[in-house]
């Protein structure tokens, strides 16, 4: 009877994130997170220096992008935010148009927010006592997808295209390849 009970309460917190998810796709793009990579992925295509503003303020001309003041002082006159590896990250937004890059990362933010939860429920499974079933590690999916779907920055997260997701997998894989070099990979 608690399985059933969990699999329902999944079955419901998936099924409103789904629907909650499939209307972004159709929306315009949102400022901040993904407009910020979105700037970021072009201003490197370009080849441009990432860390000076006024190639971002270029981009965004060239873009014509309508930004509130917030956003331009706040991004096109700040440059670069991250490591310059992260870029390789936001590159590939390049090869789209706005509208299509938007789905794109979102599908890509909904699809890490699977595996987040196929991540959190490795390392619940690694920490279960007796035998291994295929049963046991889909009961600790369906608790992880319970416990990330139910939580609010799981929306937020979704709507802004934020990169918290990735970070869950990150940080679980490192737990889980500990002490081995894949776990200083991921970190």
């Amino acid at each position: 009877a608690l399985r059933v009970l969990l699999y329902t309460v999944c079955l419901a917190l998936f099924a409103k994130a789904t629907s909650s998810f499939l209307p972004l796709l159709s929306a315009e793009p949102r400022p901040w997170d993904f407009l910020c990579f979105f700037i970021d992925a072009n201003v490197a295509s370009a080849g441009l220096n990432l860390y000076q503003p006024e190639n971002y303020q270029a981009v965004a001309e060239q873009l014509r992008l309508d930004v509130d003041p917030v956003f331009h002082r706040e991004i096109l006159e700040t440059g670069f935010k991250y490591p310059p590896p992260t870029a390789l990250l936001f590159y590939p937004l390049s090869f789209f148009e706005l509208t299509v890059a938007n789905q794109v990362w979102l599908s890509a933010v909904f699809l890490v927010m699977i595996l987040a939860c196929l991540s959190v429920a490795a390392l619940i499974f690694r920490a279960l006592p007796g035998d291994a079933t295929a049963i046991r590690y889909l009961d600790c999916f369906v608790l992880s997808a319970s416990l990330i779907y139910a939580l609010p920055f799981r929306g937020l997260g979704l709507m802004h295209g934020q990169t918290t997701g990735l970070l869950c997998v990150l940080f679980a894989l490192a737990l889980l390849h500990y002490p081995k070099t894949l776990a200083g990979v991921a970190v």
